[in-house]
C-alpha cells in the first residue's frame, strides 16, 4: 500500500483535487474534520479493528484495558475509527460483546468514530438493534458507523434458534425495520 500512495497523490494532483492542500496537510490525518468535503475525499482514512476476543484463562479486565489503551493510542495517532466484530458462543475464546465494548471505547477515545462491524442482523430483534445503536450514537456524539452482516457460523444460528437458510430474508427484513425505526 505504501508504494501506491505516492502515485495516488500524483494522480490527485493532476486532477486538481489537491490544489489547495500543502504537503503538511496531506500527511496529517487529524485535519479531516476541518477540510471542505471535496478536499476530504482525497484523504485516506485509517481505522483499527479490535477483536475483544481472548484465550480462555486470560484476565478479561486486563485484556480489555490493553484494548482500550490501543484505542487511545489510535486516537492520538489520528486514526478515524475503531471497529468491533461480533461473535456468540465463541468457545474456546472469551468475548466481550460489541455495544458495551464500544461504549468503553467512546469514553476512552472520544474523537474516534465507532463501528460495530458487523452486527449480525438475522440473529437479532430489529427494535433491539435500533435502540442499542441509537443510544450508542447519542453516547458517541453522532460518530457511529452502522455495519451489518448476515453471519456464517452455524453455532451462532443454532444458539439464536435460526438457520443460515433463513439468514438472507431475515437480514433484509431486519435492515428495513432498523431503517424505518431510525427514520419514521
Amino acid at each position: 500500500a505504501e508504494a501506491r500512495l505516492p502515485r495516488r497523490r500524483a494522480t490527485l494532483r493532476k486532477t486538481g483535487a489537491l490544489d489547495d492542500i500543502d504537503a503538511a496537510q496531506l500527511d496529517s490525518f487529524s485535519r479531516n474534520a476541518t477540510l471542505p468535503f471535496t478536499q476530504r475525499e482525497a484523504t485516506m482514512r485509517f481505522g483499527l479493528i479490535i477483536r475483544g476476543q481472548y484465550p480462555q484463562g486470560d484476565d478479561m479486565r486486563v485484556r480489555l484495558k490493553e484494548d482500550l489503551d490501543a484505542a487511545k493510542r489510535a486516537e492520538e495517532l489520528g486514526y478515524d475509527v475503531v471497529a468491533k466484530g461480533s461473535h456468540y458462543s465463541s468457545y474456546p475464546f472469551q468475548y466481550i460483546q460489541q455495544i458495551p465494548y464500544l461504549c468503553q471505547v467512546a469514553l476512552a477515545a472520544p474523537k474516534l468514530r465507532l463501528c460495530p462491524g458487523v452486527v449480525l442482523l438475522p440473529l437479532h430483534s430489529p427494535l433491539h438493534v435500533a435502540e442499542e445503536l441509537g443510544s450508542l450514537d447519542v453516547m458517541c456524539d453522532g460518530k457511529l458507523i452502522f455495519g451489518a452482516g448476515i453471519g456464517y457460523r452455524e453455532v451462532e444460528f443454532n444458539a439464536f434458534g435460526s438457520s443460515k437458510k433463513q439468514s438472507g430474508r431475515r437480514f433484509e427484513e431486519c435492515l428495513t425495520a432498523v431503517r424505518r425505526l431510525w427514520t419514521e
